[in-house]
């Protein structure tokens, strides 16, 4: 978890909810000043930031509560834990 992520208090949180929420109403009202027809890729980047954005809670409750090593622990390790487990994950 890199130390600027901000995720540990709910005031961080916020924070990252309010970006995604901004990001919806800037997307939102830009496309309503065309013609909605034929814009389905940019409806969909609309729907993506919406479901991170309801999405955010949950994951970011799931990454603070896990046990995870620094970029500090990982670089003075030569990564090999992360290695490792990627490899376990892959069958290498």
């Amino acid at each position: 978890m890199l130390p600027d992520a901000d995720i540990y208090k709910a005031t961080g949180r916020v924070r990252y909810v309010r970006h995604w929420e901004d990001q919806i109403q800037e997307l939102d009202a830009a496309l309503k000043t065309v013609r909605g027809d034929s814009l389905a890729k940019l409806q969909e980047d609309l729907n993506l930031y919406a479901e991170i954005r309801r999405l955010f809670d949950g994951i970011t409750e799931t990454l603070r509560d896990m046990n995870a090593l620094s970029p500090d622990q990982h670089e003075g390790s030569g990564f090999e834990g992360l290695i490792r487990r990627i490899r376990a994950l892959v069958g290498a």
